[in-house]
């Protein structure tokens, strides 16, 4: 049978740095650990990319349409638009939207390549 391995479940003192590893040569320090910083997400990232228009043929240019900003789990996901571009399409005064899932993001997506402004700018490229 293997021995149990206690488990910490409650605030506790752990001996840290060079006072653990020379514990016989030196007074060890304590330094206090929260067991609420152990539990719940561990690992998160973040992810941001930027989301443009470019041309071959026009090497500098770039129309910025959005920022796509989302963690380990992907939704929600947090887009911030051009001005313009978001009340043309959407009407609304604001740029900051929260998509739920890939259809609702897919949705924004062609919403946003379908308008008439994108269009134009497209067709003005190639």
């Amino acid at each position: 049978m293997a021995p149990l391995i206690p488990m910490m479940d409650h605030n506790y003192t752990k001996i840290t740095g060079w006072a653990a590893a020379v514990s016989a040569l030196q007074k060890s320090s304590e330094v206090s650990v929260d067991i609420q910083e152990s539990l719940g997400e561990q690992g998160s990232e973040d992810h941001r990319f930027e989301v443009y228009l470019s041309a071959r043929e026009l090497k500098h240019y770039k129309y910025r349409i959005m920022f796509l900003q989302f963690g380990t789990v992907s939704y929600p996901a947090k887009i911030v638009m051009n001005d313009d571009l978001a009340t043309i399409c959407f009407g609304k005064l604001r740029n900051t939207f929260e998509v739920e899932s890939m259809a609702a993001l897919e949705e924004l997506i062609n919403a946003i390549l379908e308008s008439e402004i994108m269009v134009k700018l497209i067709q003005s490229l190639t």
